[in-house]
């Protein structure tokens, strides 16, 4: 049996904290939670039911960073906001 093309398309969210603003056109990339999208955004992000289904995607910045951003957004995902 051959799928279409459709079955195979996986929806991402790529939340890439950013030192400016949006629509800006500037890559300038800082430490997740400290720049626009901040904690608060990122909070709903990971909260937000509509979202949940949907994997998510983080730039990190190198493999030292790994767990010190999983553990800031496991943070954000349980406590209470």
């Amino acid at each position: 049996m051959m799928t279409s093309p459709v079955d195979r398309i996986y929806i991402f969210f790529y939340p890439n904290e950013s030192l400016k603003g949006i629509g800006v056109w500037a890559d300038r990339h800082v430490s997740i939670g400290q720049g626009a999208i901040c904690k608060e955004g990122l909070r709903f992000i990971m909260k937000d039911p509509r979202l949940a289904d949907i994997n998510k995607v983080i730039e990190t910045g190198g493999e030292e960073f790994d767990g010190v951003y999983l553990t800031l957004l496991i943070k954000l995902l349980i406590e209470d906001s």
